[in-house]
């Protein structure tokens, strides 16, 4: 597919005329610029976020046709319209970087390449189509093969979460903005301990975990996850930015993609919110997510938790892991991109 930059997009204008127009463009909120590491890329992934949120919720109001990539794989309008945004956005703002989005074909010219941003302009097609507001805008940079910059915006909610991964992580919900550290409380560095027990075991000292879900594909395998951890509670919901998110704000104690429904363009932007908030995210097998291959699935799933808690549950999934899944030795780095 290629894509018009300079076509409409809602309610008339292209990129640079949206961005001008927009009550989000770079620089508004709160003061990203400064001199924390990638502040300018933080700036300008809340900025294109948010805009293309708008975008979203334009197409939320007044309905738009569905079509279909592939099978279970629907997409819209607002889909494209929303991508077309933040690609140019990036591409102009940071043009020697390469790209990746769900809506444009890969043609392999960010393999090898030391900065790489994904892009999935609405994480929860199925449940924007639904008329939900359970969809998020997902904007992620990597450096050196690990997600570094990370903004996740749910626009029905006007709900952002952002972070720099070792600088900082923040959600700001319809302007007010907290501070996301999963690290308090954390007592790992004095001894052995799983989490914040006091807060939410049942007395007797045993954890009791909530588990984010998915709402519209959970596995068959989290019911066989649940017996092998102290998973009590469950809160489901689209997106596996929102899920991620719900994590990081401490809301939920983990979260599974038991599966190979997830790729690359899911995951970046989460995991470096959750990373940046003192998360742990990985394959089943705690092993890092892979963003500079040609196969942008991740076919050996994710578990996503506070970093304290992270390996106590690779460890007590994988009966359930060595049976499902398959331990693959790691990728060669491919050589860097001129």
């Amino acid at each position: 597919m290629v894509i018009d930059f300079m076509a409409p997009l809602a309610g008339g204008g292209c990129y640079h005329e949206a961005m001008t127009k927009s009550k989000h463009a770079p620089g508004d909120g709160p003061d990203t610029t400064g001199p924390e590491p990638y502040g300018r890329e933080l700036s300008l992934a809340t900025a294109l976020a948010r805009a293309a949120g708008d975008v979203l919720l334009h197409y939320l109001r007044t309905g738009v046709p569905v079509e279909y990539k592939g099978i279970d794989d629907p997409v819209t309008r607002a889909d494209r319209e929303a991508d077309a945004l933040i690609v140019e956005g990036i591409a102009s703002g940071f043009p020697a970087d390469g790209i990746l989005s769900e809506e444009i074909p890969d043609s392999g010219s960010r393999l090898g390449r030391s900065r790489v941003w994904f892009v999935d302009p609405m994480d929860g097609t199925k449940e924007f189509i639904k008329g939900s507001g359970e969809f998020s805008v997902l904007i992620g940079l990597i450096v050196d093969r690990r997600p570094r910059v990370g903004v996740v915006y749910q626009p029905s909610a006007d709900l952002l979460y952002a972070g720099v991964v070792g600088s900082r992580a923040w959600v700001d919900e319809r302007g007010r903005r907290s501070p996301l550290d999963l690290t308090v409380g954390d007592r790992s560095a004095s001894g052995p301990t799983d989490d914040r027990a006091a807060a939410s075991d049942d007395g007797t000292g045993t954890p009791r975990w909530t588990l984010a879900v998915s709402r519209s594909h959970r596995h068959g395998l989290i019911d066989e996850a649940r017996r092998l951890l102290p998973v009590t509670a469950e809160v489901a919901t689209g997106s596996v930015g929102l899920k991620m998110g719900l994590v990081a704000r401490g809301r939920c104690d983990l979260y599974l993609a038991l599966d190979d429904r997830t790729h690359s363009w899911d995951s970046c932007g989460p995991q470096a919110v959750l990373e940046a908030a003192g998360g742990t995210v990985t394959d089943v097998f705690g092993e890092p997510l892979v963003y500079d291959s040609a196969d942008v699935t991740n076919r050996r799933g994710i578990v996503a938790a506070a970093a304290h808690r992270h390996r106590r549950i690779v460890e007590a999934l994988r009966p359930l892991t060595e049976r499902h899944f398959v331990l693959k030795a790691p990728e060669k780095e491919p050589p860097r991109a001129p």
